[in-house]
């Protein structure tokens, strides 16, 4: 969000139920975020890379896009092995 700035999402005419989102096209780009043991601490923490549908790409840079859709954030999502099945036992934990 705060690479597009605060105007990034338009503040009239709000279709009510719209969900925005930051996301990456592509798990290149979501790696670029996140390296194998961050990933492993936020999935201990119990969260998930997914894979969803978006209605509207609002903004888009070479490393993320804000989105629009209808449905809440949670719903209807994959999710996608960004590390592989093993992330978790291989990540060194911080010290």
């Amino acid at each position: 969000m705060q690479q597009f700035g605060h105007d990034a999402i338009p503040r009239t005419g709000w279709p009510f139920g719209k969900h925005f989102g930051c996301a990456c096209r592509t798990l290149e780009q979501l790696r670029r975020w996140f390296t194998a043991s961050e990933y492993a601490t936020l999935q201990r923490f119990g969260f998930q890379a997914v894979s969803m549908e978006a209605d509207r790409v609002l903004h888009e840079s070479e490393i993320q896009l804000l989105f629009q859709r209808a449905k809440p954030l949670r719903a209807d999502v994959s999710p996608v092995d960004l590390y592989g099945p093993n992330v978790n036992s291989t990540a060194h934990p911080a010290a």
